[in-house]
């Protein structure tokens, strides 16, 4: 690996130990975990050619956040997209967590160092009859927040394969009885009978 030929035995010792804390206290998955320390040996092997010399806590204690941007700006240089950049970042800062927990070093020219943005993408579009299905259940769970005073069967829009006729959820409640006010449901007026108005108030309906 990388670190262990431009670290010292000190830091690689701290490093082998930040490897059992993630593996065993983080738990990370193996792939994560492995493309963490990857991003670290990368880290060091370019701190070894960015200060002339094998790599050590001194070394890392003296880093400003100039070095850490620069360590970022030749990955980038290599056409390392912004997800890897910030993954490796964010390695980074969790070995400097870890050493930071044990007052060795100084994590602050780290924290000055914002995550390369990510690339904004447009979602995907859904398929005609994803979208309609989408409506549908929505339209259930609108329905069903009624209560029990809509005494309808509703269509399950998991499992209806007519799904795609979205009025046909919405004319199950044609004709039902739907809740006033007062919490007792007021069937639909027939010709001639009474029509609900605004509150309380009932007005006849003109012939």
């Amino acid at each position: 690996m990388s670190h262990a030929i431009f670290a010292d035995a000190g830091l690689a010792t701290h490093i082998a130990s930040w490897q059992r804390d993630l593996g065993a206290v983080r738990r990370l998955a193996p792939l994560t975990l492995e493309a963490y320390l990857r991003d670290l040996g990368q880290f060091v092997t370019f701190l070894a050619a960015h200060t002339g010399g094998e790599v050590s806590l001194a070394t890392l204690r003296e880093l400003r956040a100039a070095d850490i941007r620069a360590f970022l700006a030749a990955r980038r240089s290599e056409s390392l997209g912004s997800r890897s950049l910030a993954r490796a970042l964010s390695a980074i800062k969790s070995f400097f967590g870890f050493l930071e927990r044990d007052g060795l070093v100084n994590g602050a020219a780290l924290r000055a160092i914002r995550a390369p943005r990510q690339p904004k993408t447009l979602p995907r579009p859904l398929a005609a009859a994803d979208a309609l299905r989408v409506v549908a259940q929505k339209a259930e769970r609108e329905l069903r927040a009624v209560g029990d005073a809509v005494d309808v069967p509703l269509v399950d829009a998991h499992r209806d394969p007519q799904v795609g006729d979205v009025g046909g959820v919405l004319g199950r409640v044609v004709g039902a009885e739907v809740p006033a006010r007062g919490g007792e449901p007021v069937p639909a007026g027939p010709d001639g009978g009474d029509v609900p108005g605004r509150g309380r108030r009932s007005r006849e309906r003109e012939a």
